[in-house]
């Protein structure tokens, strides 16, 4: 009878499949007569590629482990009954599936003592099947293996993980007489001293590794029982969280990883290493003790790697990367795929197993148990029931004794989680593995997946449509399976309602969308509960409309854990008017922290009660959740109405038709004014596309008059049209044209040629109209392709609107807005803050050829958001209309206009090349006036930037250590010019086709004749690198003045420039979007040209225009174009973009100042220069050596 004691079970990831590894049973020689000693070593969480034995890793080193495989058999196709640990641990100590013993989650660390599973009886509303609640401790009444082995004989040391139960079901109740570090947790408490648990039974000197230290002990126990026979569990914690390991192996394995492989995460690699070292222990003390030859070993993994990454890895274990990567198998830990239960499987039995012998028998972890006992030449009780078959026949070289094997795992995954899992079980017979997933297809019904494992290992071909002869058959197997084993089989969730799969009736009520609207049938309470919350930070507000018959107050209950319970005092009431209306109600809810969940009572009484939305929002107004129901039933709400007691504004309209920027085009005006507007100074100014929609005026006045946004003048724009020569005939729209265009011509027509006019016209009162200059004061918005035109209008023109309500964008490929987030992600961020709405059914259906509206508004939104804008977002259910839009304007006004009049400003984009390039607070100031387009800059060695003023024909520099001088004058045939690392002044006419140097003194001389030089580089050895637009030719002038043609036939060469380390070229096509990388060979000759670098182009040209290039210390390409200065890493691509301020295109960049790090550029008839982080590198600088880079 045993005796109760505590035990401890791991967490979700248990490695138990680590026992079925090991599969090869204990060694018995007959010389001595000695019955074998047998170290089962269990690691936790190890896959089946993490080791070298199945040859799927080089990242990994695990020699010791490699050792073991070539002393016994390795098993290629061994299985955890159950894809997580406490399950798979149960089933090696009884040798049961787990099904029948009740244990089917790692559960077995939690306070609640269950002995048995049960069926729940509903589930979260967008789970279509029921799942099961897992027994928590293994009972007592099971006639373990270890005990098994104690009644004949064998002294019995449990070493590590547990994760079967507190005391009285910890190991020295289950047949162990040793048990450090008698720990119940899910994990270890640390794996470098000082431990974090109070009772971690494991002394040690701060900085020391749990695997060292438990090795430790375990070879104590070898030592003293060594003339004995002994039965060793070494239960490895390795490699469960928390991921932990020596900093030096850290190191190692860092300088080690590659970034492209599917194994690459030094944290983890270190933690097998030290799983590794710890088998090297063992079997060096069985070496040492001399009785190796009659010790069984088994080694083998719980479950499988965890093969995802979340947040926390990172933050508190340093983790860049997934732990690991499964592959060639699919799937990981918790999951009913291959590299979820398939483990690594080694067994040593010296005198029986073929050493470095592999098997592809199917072993299971329930087989362990007859198979050790068996080896030992014990008999298996009459009345111990079991589930596995002893694998004997296949350790001694035969035919393995099962053709099928089963898992399974009746949970989801929980709430959160990264994988997401179905409840459900598997068989597999021969190379045939059928999955059932319970109740899994669309009509709750069992869904299936068929693979042929021989064929496909990594289960990427489904193959139960075309077979399902196959899948009856082996439904059949499964089916006995779990009936046999008494495995609970859960049935289908009643209150699934994939509707409404955030929301959950309480007893007594149901749920159901109608008409746009959340109706409630209710017996009694008409009361709701939500799933799991978003993240937030109180303080919180509830916004809810509802229209209620009953009686009684309303409630909101909330709580902020899982466990908690709605509870009155952690509750709030509010007023509930039940007249059959609609009322809307703000609920505050105090609580600071993150909130679980909340419910809502609605009163009493049966009947029907409606909700029509809920936002929850947290204490700084940031929507957390929102709910709504049923697409395009959005209703407006009070904020969009007329209210009594707030004044109303007044309108005009005219036409417009006399612009030059759309010519022959006419369209309608509209401009509301504010009955606040008093002409006493300048109003802000919101510019609508599409006219005046969402209820502008009505919103407008409510928030002016409650002091929720500025006074403001509205202007709403129609989209022009050109009238037909023929009366009735259908016009020219301009609507796409001028919208969808992402260039700056609508914002021209804005600024240069409609508000002026307006400004020229007078109230309805016989005010003059004084519009607000100042970017902060202006916002703009609209819906469909008017959202993106808003957008457009912002982004081309930061300096005149920085407040933009884009609804339902239209950022597809209709004319180049797809590109937009791209653009985003690589263009220094603007001073911009933006709203956007968009709802999941939104599809325009005249076009959906060009994209999908809703999948492209959530990736512009991520794209600014990563890029640091201000932004914000709501998603609904709508589709492409209006409606939402409408209902949200209000609360969309109130954020951009939030903190007004302090300025919209720029954020800081997580784009790493700017982040590296870019010093923080600096900005692009003017140096000097160069007549447009200005020629080409030069950097001397002491890092003065020489320029032309062509107005004048003189030669300017600006000094490294400030001011700018005058050098000469130049010939205004002059094209381009560059200094030498002599110091010398290189110069081309490109008229006379002469390049020219001067000297010090003065003194001009001709370098080589018959070049008309466009572009030209000088290297740190005199050799110059020009380039001829005209002639599409790149030549080599040697410093002797020989003239070598490299190349021709390309199309306007104009940007040349030398990689730092002197070994590739890159010339520009301008006349094209591409850039020409040549390597460059010893004799300065080169060779593999190839249309390497990709530039971006604006919307209104057809070519890059790039006409100068430079590098800086990190070989990354800056070039002057049409875009501004776009920055290209090593492989050609485009990574930053940094615009100029005033819009224009570059015509010439280069370092310059004392170290270097100032940029310089000529834009728009000036030159611009800003302070960097990153330091330039002159093509005439001797060559450096660039640090190493990827090919990805």
């Amino acid at each position: 009878m045993k005796v109760s004691l505590s035990r401890t079970l791991i967490l979700y990831v248990c490695t138990s499949w680590c026992l079925l590894s090991s599969h090869s049973w204990t060694q018995q020689p007959a010389a001595t007569g000695k019955k074998p000693n047998i170290i089962f070593i269990l690691a936790d969480d190890l896959g089946w590629s993490d080791t070298a034995i199945n040859g799927t890793t080089t990242f990994f080193e695990t020699p010791n482990i490699q050792k073991l495989a070539d002393r016994g058999m390795t098993f290629r196709q061994a299985y955890a009954a159950n894809p997580t640990c406490s399950p798979t641990r149960a089933s090696i100590l009884t040798g049961m599936y787990p099904g029948r013993i009740g244990i089917t989650t790692p559960s077995c660390h939690e306070p609640d003592v269950r002995l048995e599973a049960t069926l729940n009886q509903r589930s979260a509303p967008d789970q279509p099947s029921l799942s099961t609640q897992t027994a928590t401790r293994l009972k007592q009444e099971y006639f373990t293996l270890a005990e098994a082995l104690k009644e004949n004989g064998y002294k019995t040391g449990h070493f590590g993980k547990w994760h079967l139960g507190l005391e009285p079901y910890d190991p020295k109740r289950q047949g162990f007489d040793v048990d450090v570090p008698n720990w119940s947790g899910p994990g270890p408490s640390g794996y470098l001293a000082p431990w974090k648990g109070k009772n971690f039974s494991l002394p040690a000197k701060e900085g020391e590794h749990v695997e060292d230290l438990m090795s430790q002990e375990a070879i104590k126990f070898m030592r003293e029982h060594k003339d004995e026979p002994f039965y060793l569990n070494y239960w490895a914690f390795s490699v469960h969280s928390p991921w932990q390991a020596k900093p030096d192996l850290v190191e190692k394995y860092r300088r080690k990883s590659d970034a492209k492989a599917l194994q690459r995460e030094p944290v983890y690699a270190a933690m097998v290493e030290s799983l590794d070292d710890a088998v090297g222990r063992l079997l060096n003390t069985l070496d040492e003790l001399k009785i190796a030859d009659r010790t069984i070993i088994v080694f083998f993994s719980d479950n499988g790697g965890v093969n995802w990454f979340e947040p926390n890895m990172k933050k508190n274990s340093g983790m860049d990367y997934a732990p690991t990567s499964n592959a060639p198998l699919r799937g990981g830990k918790g999951t009913l795929y291959e590299g979820g239960t398939r483990e690594p499987c080694v067994v040593v039995w010296p005198g029986k197993t073929q050493a470095g012998a592999k098997s592809d028998a199917l072993l299971s972890s329930v087989d362990f148990y007859p198979t050790l006992l068996e080896m030992a030449g014990i008999p298996v009780k009459s009345e111990v029931r079991l589930d596995g078959v002893s694998q004997v026949p296949a350790l001694l070289g035969k035919k393995g004794p099962r053709d099928t094997t089963f898992c399974y795992f009746p949970h989801y995954s929980p709430p959160g989680h990264v994988v997401k899992t179905v409840p459900g079980a598997w068989v597999r017979q021969g190379d045939w593995k059928l999955i059932r997933l319970f109740n899994a297809a669309p009509d709750q019904n069992d869904r299936y997946e068929l693979y042929n494992l021989k064929d496909d290992p990594g289960e990427a071909r489904d193959l139960s449509v075309d077979l399902y002869a196959k899948v009856q058959e082996l439904d059949v197997l499964l089916s006995k399976h779990l009936r046999e084993t008494n495995a609970l089989v859960p049935g289908k969730n009643p209150y699934y309602n994939p509707e409404l799969p955030d929301l959950i009736p309480v007893k007594g009520a149901t749920l159901a969308k109608r008409n746009g609207v959340l109706v409630i049938t209710a017996e009694g309470n008409p009361s709701f509960s939500t799933t799991e919350l978003p993240s937030g930070q109180g303080p919180f507000t509830l916004g809810v409309r509802i229209r209620a018959h009953g009686k009684g107050e309303g409630r909101i209950f909330w709580n902020t854990s899982k466990k908690e319970p709605y509870a009155r005092e952690r509750s709030a009431s509010f007023p509930l008017e039940h007249d059959d209306a609609w009322h809307n109600y703000a609920i505050a809810i105090p609580a600071a922290q993150p909130l679980y969940s909340l419910r809502l009572d609605a009163g009493t009484g049966a009947g029907e009660t409606r909700v029509e939305f809920l936002r929850l929002r947290d204490k700084g107004e940031k929507l957390v959740r929102e709910w709504t129901f049923n697409g395009d039933d959005y209703v407006t709400g009070p904020d969009s109405r007329r209210q009594p007691e707030v004044p109303v504004g007044k309108r005009f309209q005219f036409t417009f038709d006399s612009s030059k920027i759309f010519p022959g085009t006419s369209r309608g005006i509209t401009v509301y004014v504010p009955a606040q507007y008093k002409a006493d100074k300048p109003a802000c100014v919101y510019v609508g596309l599409d006219g005046l929609g969402f209820g502008v005026p009505e919103v407008f006045d409510n928030l002016i008059h409650s002091g929720e946004m500025p006074v403001t003048i509205a202007i709403g724009v129609a989209p022009g049209s050109v009238a037909s020569t023929k009366a009735g005939q259908n016009p020219r729209f301009n609507r796409s044209y001028e919208f969808d265009g992402m260039n700056d011509n609508f914002a021209r027509f804005i600024l240069e040629e409609l508000l002026p006019d307006i400004e020229k016209r007078q109230t309805p009162d016989g005010l003059p109209i004084r519009l607000s200059k100042d970017p902060n004061d202006r916002c703009t918005g609209g819906g469909s392709t008017g959202g993106i035109g808003a957008f457009t209008l912002a982004w081309e023109r930061p300096d005149a609107f920085r407040r933009v309500f884009s609804s339902i964008g239209t950022y597809v490929g209709m004319r180049g807005g797809d590109g937009y987030p791209v653009l985003v992600r690589k263009t220094e961020p603007k001073p911009i803050r933006i709203f956007i709405q968009d709802g999941e059914h939104d599809q325009w259906m005249g076009g959906p050829e060009v994209g999908d509206w809703w999948m492209s508004n959530q990736t512009m939104e991520r794209a600014l958001k990563f890029s640091g804008y201000q932004v914000e977002h709501v998603w609904g259910t709508g589709r492409h209309s209006g409606k939402q839009a409408a209902m949200e304007f209000p609360d969309a006004m109130r954020w951009l206009w939030k903190g007004w009049p302090q300025p919209v400003t720029s954020g800081t984009s997580d784009n790493k090349v700017l982040q590296s390039i870019l010093a923080q607070g600096e900005e692009w100031k003017p140096v000097a006036e160069v007549a447009s387009p200005g020629g080409p800059l030069a950097t001397d060695a002491q890092g003065n930037v020489a320029f032309v003023n062509t107005k004048e024909s003189k030669l300017m520099q600006v000094i490294a250590e400030g001011g700018v001088r005058e050098l000469g004058s130049t010939k205004a045939e002059t094209s381009c010019f560059a200094f030498g690392a002599d110091g010398r002044l290189r110069f081309a006419d490109a008229n006379a086709k002469k390049l020219m140097v001067r000297e010090a003194d003065g003194k001009e001389a001709v370098l080589a004749e018959g070049v008309a030089a466009t572009n030209f580089v000088v290297t740190h050895d005199g050799r110059i690198y020009a380039t001829d637009a005209k002639a599409g030719t790149l030549t080599l002038i040697k410093s002797d003045g020989a003239k070598v043609e490299l190349d021709h036939g390309l199309r306007q060469p104009s940007a040349v420039t030398l990689s730092p380390d002197g070994l590739w070229l890159a010339v520009a096509e301008a006349s094209t979007p591409w850039g020409v990388s040549c390597r460059i060979q010893e004799d300065g000759s080169v060779q593999e040209k190839q249309r390497y670098y990709w530039y971006h182009i604006p919307d209104w040209a057809a070519d890059s225009g790039a006409k100068q290039a430079v590098m800086d210390a990190a070989g990354q390409m800056y070039v002057a174009t049409r875009m501004g200065v776009e920055v290209f890493d090593r492989n050609g691509r485009v990574r930053a973009i940094l615009p100029l301020p005033n819009r224009g295109e570059a015509s010439a960049v280069a370092f310059g100042g004392k170290d270097f790090k100032t940029l310089y550029v000529i834009a728009g008839g000036k030159l611009w220069a800003r302070t960097m982080k990153m330091a330039g590198v002159p093509a005439w600088s001797a060559p450096v050596q660039l640090p190493p880079w990827g090919a990805g």
